[in-house]
């Protein structure tokens, strides 16, 4: 028994059950280019349900360049041979993805049906196309010699960014759509270093709306964020509208397209501005804009704000455009979060350096005040009854006045460290010093050099270590002697802090302590040595090792 008589045995319920469970991805179209059936799989990798498939048109799920050769392959029938080819698909948020894709025929009923299997290659065929244009870009600079070529042909790249969105559809030659489409994809490329250059929010904005004029192409491009409140969608970066129109942006977000693709998570397109009733004409014709996008950008499934691009000329906002605007808004949408990230962490180490602050203010400060006032209270008692003894009282509220003002010293060193620019790192240790032993009542022992000749950011480094460590030996180590030694010795400095207490086991992990993980950062991203001895009864040693050469 051949396959095919094989085939002719199986049931439809049997071969229902097996369109239904297949993984692969599996279009089936009619003669007539009506699609009768999809796979899962295939719903799946343009975004569309079924029922959603069912009532479009080829044409709308198929790219423009291969729209002609689809629709051939649908009208022919077993009698010729399977048609294979690479396809471009229009997703249902106008990205394009690109498939392997084997047309076979089917005849049911006596009807032939076009059954596409497809096989999704878009990052594949992304990756081949970047390797290519380095490869170009990497052989063209290379075998050129001359200063000056190189120069002009970094020039050339660079005018190639700012082509015009329109050059893809007044262009009918296939090569240069291709060469379009890859200059389009290396200015992606150059978009994700400019996006990336940046952990502040307000600057990966602007980031955003500049690569979309300076590379892409784009008129004008704006972005709006939503409140707190998730009220109002606020302007927050823009590029190539008038001051006048700036001012009023806010205003027009309250409603129209702009509200309604913030709202609603949708893209939002307009190929002519004066042929769409969706428009606001009042608005657009002030900057002559006629064709635009509105863009959602997402953050954890939320619509974070709006991504808007204007063009001055209609009909230039095709799928190819569409494609590659929101390539560049999900982009955008990763280094946005990386930003908010580390303001979120930047907010957070902020409230625990002030709760910090405040419980030595009141371990310390607010107890030593406290000590000066009854110290005062006493000296006058005694003064009244027992005269004699009043100097003592008094010694004692001299003692408590000098060690909170030590401690405050040290507090304020804290809150501006960049008085390290003008004291120095062995004038900030002394104060360091004097409020640990004021503090914690630490018999601390110290040996300062003169001021090393390091940067301001290794001196910082190294005052942070001497405080962390200070921090642990009174918190934890439970010890009668500490001693500091910092020391230069030809190129190099060295900070040692070492105590008599208990120890601990250093070769094992502490989750949740992160002291001696900051401390052996900061001191390794300078080049810098850090060594952690310690082990139980034995006491703790932290020795830093930092050279003085060049940049140090």
């Amino acid at each position: 028994m051949g396959w095919s008589d094989f085939l002719h045995r199986l049931d439809s319920q049997t071969l229902v059950g097996l369109l239904q469970t297949t993984s692969d991805c599996l279009l089936i179209a009619s003669r007539e280019g009506k699609l009768v059936w999809a796979s899962r799989t295939a719903q799946e990798l343009l975004g569309y349900s079924l029922e959603e498939l069912l009532q479009l048109d080829i044409p709308d799920w198929v790219a423009p360049p291969y729209r002609e050769w689809v629709a051939e392959q649908i009208r022919q029938n077993r009698t010729v041979q399977p048609g294979i080819g690479e396809v471009a698909l229009v997703c249902r948020d106008g990205s394009w993805c690109y498939v392997d894709c084997s047309i076979q025929y089917l005849e049911i009923e006596g009807q032939m049906y076009a059954v596409a299997i497809a096989y999704d290659i878009t990052e594949t065929r992304l990756a081949r196309t970047r390797y290519k244009t380095h490869s170009m870009d990497a052989s063209e600079w290379f075998t050129s010699q001359n200063h000056t070529e190189r120069v002009h042909l970094a020039s050339k790249r660079l005018e190639a960014h700012s082509t015009d969105a329109s050059e893809w559809f007044t262009s009918q030659n296939p090569t240069e759509r291709v060469h379009l489409a890859s200059k389009r994809l290396e200015a992606l490329y150059q978009a994700d270093e400019k996006l990336h250059a940046s952990l502040e929010l307000e600057e990966v904005l602007q980031a955003l709306v500049d690569v979309c004029v300076d590379l892409l192409g784009a008129d004008k491009s704006f972005i709006l964020v939503w409140d707190r409140a998730q009220q109002h969608l606020l302007t927050r970066a823009h590029r190539g509208f008038t001051a006048q129109f700036v001012q009023r942006m806010d205003e027009y977000a309250r409603v129209g397209l702009l509200a309604y693709a913030a709202q609603r998570g949708e893209l939002v397109v307009v190929q002519d501005a004066h042929l769409d009733e969706r428009v606001a004409r009042r608005i657009t014709d002030q900057e002559g804009i006629r064709a635009f996008m509105h863009i959602p950008i997402r953050q954890n499934g939320e619509v974070f704000g709006v991504f808007s691009i204007a063009s001055l000329h209609p009909n230039t906002l095709g799928y190819e455009e569409q494609r590659v605007f929101t390539s560049l808004a999900r982009r955008a949408a990763i280094a946005i979060r990386n930003a908010r990230l580390y303001a979120q962490a930047q907010g957070r180490a902020a409230l625990e350096e002030r709760q910090r602050l405040a419980r030595n203010l009141h371990d310390s400060v607010s107890q030593a005040i406290y000590g000066i006032v009854l110290g005062v209270r006493t000296a006058k008692t005694l003064l009244a009854r027992n005269p004699e003894k009043a100097p003592a009282a008094l010694d004692f509220v001299m003692n408590l006045a000098e060690g909170a003002m030590a401690e405050m010293r040290a507090l304020i060193f804290e809150l501006r460290p960049e008085s390290l620019r003008q004291e120095g790192l062995v004038a900030a240790l002394s104060k360091q010093i004097a409020a640990a032993r004021v503090r914690h009542g630490l018999n601390l022992e110290a040996k300062l050099c003169s001021e090393p000749a390091l940067s301001l950011e290794a001196k910082e480094a190294l005052y942070r270590v001497a405080q962390e460590a200070i921090h642990n030996t009174a918190r934890h180590a439970r010890a009668n002697r500490v001693h500091l030694h910092l020391h230069q010795e030809d190129d190099a400095v060295q900070l040692e802090i070492r105590d008599d207490g208990v120890g601990f086991d250093s070769q094992r992990e502490y989750p949740g302590h992160l002291g001696l993980v900051s401390m052996r950062e900061r001191i390794e991203r300078l080049g810098g040595c850090f060594r952690l001895e310690s082990s139980p009864g034995a006491g703790t040693t932290v020795n830093v090792v930092i050279s003085t050469g060049p940049g140090r």
